[in-house]
């Protein structure tokens, strides 16, 4: 099957042949009044003022699966609003206790819709199918919003004039566009259509009902597992906020500031362990999906949208799924996962089904996505919005408060909101945050972080090993991190010469295989004389090494001021400072111009203002409108402008001391890092 089998149905057939099935992943019925009301009015509207028409009502778009008794049900991608509408309305409909109507109509209609592990659900479709509708014997069992549906759907039957002649038109006329789509379709192409038009359903959440289905002999674990998945989906917020008090002091300490499960059982819904309340708190569970999100409404935190992450949360999950692999001892198949978020459905559903097929694998999933996703929220930067910048933030509960919270430095006392004060402490949380802010502007794109999977792997393992993340290891690996990156990647082979892959630099087989650094001066420097070619770590590296060097103490290119003022921000464009074709007619040889001497990284902006203006002109204009930056550009860049407006000239000369200059500090940042 290569294409999408496309065929027209009436009511009379979707609701008369074939098994659907809405599966886990699909969000709960949702349809309400306005909905409800507009599908009626439109359908008898169309019927009174063209009665031998055709009404389409758009798509259902299905999967073909085999069930256990080797029967085709269709599993409902999109549409399941509508299916699950037009259910519950040939239910009413067959159940009308009207004279004058015709119920051999319906004689065709049979209830072939069902829901993926939600009993609820189905009871209640079986309850009305079987004209078992009282309103009076409401019970839990029974699927709320669909009792609403039904009910709405009465409000709205009870307006039309001819019930006959309406369920005549609703059977033959209207029509459904049912989309089979192949045995080997890419579902995130389907979803990513689908999120554009609304709320629609989201891959993670079929990767969810995958994962979730392991499960299916206790929904104390189902519950348990959609729980932490929720959770940590909301990838902007503190996980500690989306947690009521009792289990948020439970798993993140009574300050909210720690981690305390040790494993997937230590992470217990329960808040109480009393033998007399258990059964309670279980059944508490149990009966509502979203019990971690609605249980003790009042003590829910709101949390403005301060902060926004660096990661989306499919790409989260499939850093998730890189490090347990790479970790877990007992798995000897395919560790280099992908970190692509277009292969997020392939990754769970097809490349490691088999590794998924045991629960106790899908159980340390669970345990793994809720402590990466405090690790990650708590060492690794978030963006700012009340700051404008980069933060590296810990929550911290106030004063005992259900609903109060307040961030400080990761490491250190500073409350960054409160206070100016700075200590040492507050210095390294500074180190670590423009670190983490220079890779993160370097490698900006979703699926090129895999820095953000090297720096997350370590922390996971410091928590696994040591129950905490020292701020001085830290910034140590952070910093032998990025010597790795900037070796291997970049200068360790010939230009053109396939370089060692991201994942070994980060996974390596043997640590001495990367041991470049051990010979510098055979190392290939030339590669930074490429010009445009020269790629974005490079620069943004050394700017973060000519930071570090000068932060406390300036020098006559940089000043301290100069360092306070400087931050990594997106920068794209790499600007030869002597022109390549130069306003005053003089040229230079490519060679010398590619120099990394002559090189800098700017704002596409700002390179297009410069583009053949001269060396002096530059400068003059640099300095001319410095004091209006809020922050300066580049320091290497800051640094030619500095020598050249001090020379009155730009030339080969200064270019080859600014291009020596540039890599003795490269130079001595590698030899200071050695064992």
């Amino acid at each position: 099957m290569n294409k999408d089998i496309k065929e027209f149905f009436t009511l009379n057939e979707i609701l008369g042949q074939d098994k659907y099935e809405i599966p886990r992943y699909q969000r709960n019925y949702s349809w309400k009044k306005d909905e409800i009301d507009t599908l009626i009015e439109d359908i008898e509207e169309n019927r009174i003022y063209s009665p031998d028409a055709p009404y389409y009502v758009g798509t259902l778009i299905v999967f073909r699966n085999i069930d256990k008794k080797h029967n085709i049900v269709y599993e409902t991608i999109d549409g399941q609003q509508r299916l699950t509408t037009f259910t519950l309305l040939f239910c009413l409909l067959k159940n009308l206790n009207i004279d004058s109507f015709d119920r051999s109509k319906l004689d065709n209609f049979k209830l072939n819709l069902s829901f993926k592990s939600r009993k609820e659900s189905d009871n209640y479709l079986n309850y009305i199918y079987s004209n078992l509708y009282s309103k009076e014997d409401f019970s839990d069992t029974y699927d709320i919003d669909l009792i609403e549906g039904y009910e709405l759907l009465q409000t709205a039957i009870d307006k039309i004039s001819d019930i006959n002649c309406f369920v005549n038109y609703l059977l033959f006329n209207v029509k459904i566009l049912r989309i089979e789509v192949p045995e080997y379709t890419d579902l995130n192409h389907y979803f990513e259509i689908m999120n554009t038009r609304g709320e629609q359903l989201e891959a993670h959440e079929y990767v969810k009902s995958i994962l979730i289905e392991k499960f299916k002999d206790s929904q104390y674990e189902q519950r348990k597992f959609n729980t932490i998945w929720e959770n940590c989906s909301d990838i902007d917020k503190y996980v500690q906020l989306s947690f009521p008090a009792g289990l948020r002091n439970k798993f993140f300490g009574n300050w909210w500031d720690s981690f305390y499960p040790k494993n997937y059982t230590n992470i217990d819904l329960r808040t109480t362990t009393k033998d007399d309340e258990t059964k309670e708190s279980i059944d508490s569970i149990l009966q509502n999906d979203d019990y971690i999100i609605k249980k003790n409404e009042e003590n829910r935190i709101i949390s403005f949208e301060r902060f926004s992450s660096i990661i989306t949360f499919p790409n989260f999950l499939l850093h998730v799924l890189r490090i347990q692999l790479n970790n877990d001892k007992d798995f000897f198949g395919q560790k280099e996962s992908s970190l692509d978020n277009k292969e997020l459905i392939r990754e769970f559903s097809k490349t490691y089904k088999e590794y998924f097929n045991n629960p106790e694998k899908v159980k340390l999933f669970g345990f793994n996505l809720l402590l990466c996703r405090y690790l990650s929220d708590t060492y690794i930067i978030k963006r700012d919005s009340k700051t404008d910048d980069w933060g590296l933030n810990k929550l911290y509960r106030k004063n005992y408060s259900y609903s109060n919270y307040y961030v400080k430095h990761t490491y250190g006392t500073r409350d960054n909101v409160d206070s100016s004060e700075s200590t040492k402490s507050d210095d390294i949380t500074r180190n670590i945050m423009m670190i983490l802010s220079m890779f993160h502007v370097s490698f900006p794109t979703q699926t090129r972080k895999n820095w953000y999977n090297g720096v997350l792997n370590y922390l996971y393992n410091s928590w696994i090993t040591d129950g905490y993340i020292e701020p001085n290891k830290y910034l140590n690996f952070l910093e032998k991190f990025a010597r790795r990156i900037f070796i291997t990647q970049y200068i360790a082979k010939k230009e053109n010469i396939k370089t060692i892959s991201f994942y070994k630099v980060i996974y390596p087989e043997k640590e001495e295989d990367l041991d470049y650094y051990k010979d510098i001066d055979n190392l290939f420097w030339s590669n930074l004389n490429r010009g445009t070619k020269v790629e974005m770590f490079v620069f943004n590296y050394l700017d973060y090494l000519l930071w570090k060097k000068y932060r406390y103490r300036g020098n006559q290119g940089i000043s301290k001021s100069d360092c306070e003022n400087f931050r990594f921000t997106q920068r794209t464009s790499v600007e030869h400072f002597y022109p390549q074709k130069s306003e005053d007619g003089k040229y230079l040889p490519k060679q010398i111009l590619d120099s990394f001497g002559n090189l800098s990284l700017l704002t596409s902006s700002d390179n297009s203002k410069m583009t053949n203006r001269t060396p002096v002109s530059k400068a003059s204009a640099y300095f001319g409108t410095l004091e209006n930056r809020k922050t300066i550009p580049t320091l290497k860049y800051h640094i030619m402008m500095k020598t050249c407006n001090e020379n009155h000239i730009w030339n080969k000369k200064l270019m080859d001391i600014h291009y020596q200059d540039m890599i003795d500090i490269i130079k001595n940042e590698i030899i200071r890092l050695n064992p």
